[in-house]
């Protein structure tokens, strides 16, 4: 606050800057903003999930993604009893349910009902229809102009 109550200024304190510290108008609290090239920590995560390894398994080498070496040890946990692990991967795959369900749904909701697809088919053929015959129409009385002068031997 001011130290002269009797003052023109503006109240100072929480939620309320001096003005001469507060932003200008069009002026970002961040000029330099995130530079060119960083990375999430998402994007971070994702690259180093999807890193292969070299693995051995019964005297067969492949390769695995960080991510399927992990899933697979966090199985393996499960089913030697760790109950964290089980707790987790239940969690997940209930997830995986949810989000496959909810695709399903949104790709059903996408298709037209087949009584909305006679409307539309309906529609169509109405317009279609009233294109032939302004089509028609037009052609017939372009011929009669051209028609008509043609026939008194005229030139156009």
């Amino acid at each position: 606050m001011t130290d002269n109550p009797n003052s023109d200024e503006e109240p100072v304190g929480y939620g309320q800057p001096p003005r001469h510290s507060r932003f200008q108008p069009g002026q970002s609290g961040n000029p330099k903003g995130r530079p060119k090239g960083s990375k999430n920590v998402g994007s971070i995560l994702r690259r180093l999930l999807d890193v292969e390894f070299p693995v051995s398994q019964r005297g067969v080498e492949t390769t695995k993604s960080t991510r399927e070496i992990l899933i697979q040890r966090l199985i393996e946990k499960a089913a030697r009893g760790d109950r964290k692990a089980t707790e987790f991967i239940l969690k997940l795959d209930m997830e995986l349910d949810a989000i496959d369900a909810l695709r399903e749904a949104s790709d059903k909701s996408r298709e037209l009902s087949p009584s909305l697809k006679d409307v539309f088919k309906a529609f169509l053929e109405r317009e279609t229809a009233e294109a032939k015959r302004s089509e028609h129409r037009s052609g017939e009385a372009e011929s009669d102009v051209s028609g008509g002068s043609d026939e008194e031997g005229e030139a156009p």
